[in-house]
């Protein structure tokens, strides 16, 4: 089996089986909502409680890096200058648990969130770049990045 996670639901258990392909492996797990850690052994895992909606797979980090922001200036271009992210807002959509916006985490109003999440004053660099990182398996649909910027006179 070359996918590497595996998808139950059904009459409630304990015990997942099937899971040659991650046998020995560490992989995070989501039961009924709860996350925790777990390692293969014997192409099976056994849950501490009794759950109905299962997913076992490889823990993984998802990672979005904006390129480097270009605003004209009076003196040319602003790539070499200082930058100062005043204000990042992050769209998202139908959105489950905590993100990190910049380094910097992101804590939702409600579970399952749609809106705007809002950071500020995230510092000063050379680049300009927003990076939202997402490493729980958990739902993050980021739909538009948009904020405010400080170019330096460096």
């Amino acid at each position: 089996q070359t996918d590497s996670t595996l998808v139950y639901t059904g009459a409630s258990t304990n015990q997942v089986v099937g899971l040659s392909h991650l046998d020995g492996k560490p992989v995070t797990v989501k039961a009924d909502g709860v996350i925790g850690d777990a390692t293969v052994a014997g192409c099976s895992i056994t849950l501490a409680a009794n759950a109905t909606d299962i997913q076992v797979g490889l823990p993984y980090t998802a990672q979005l890096r904006t390129l480097r922001i270009e605003l004209p200036t009076n003196t040319g271009s602003a790539q070499a200058r200082r930058k100062r992210l005043n204000e990042v807002i992050a769209r998202v959509y139908c959105t489950t648990g905590p993100f990190l916006l910049n380094g910097e985490s992101v804590t939702l109003p409600e579970a399952s969130f749609t809106g705007d999440v809002r950071k500020t004053n995230l510092g000063w660099d050379k680049e300009g770049q927003v990076t939202v990182t997402q490493s729980s398996p958990l739902p993050l649909t980021l739909l538009a990045l948009t904020g405010d910027i400080v170019i330096g006179d460096d």
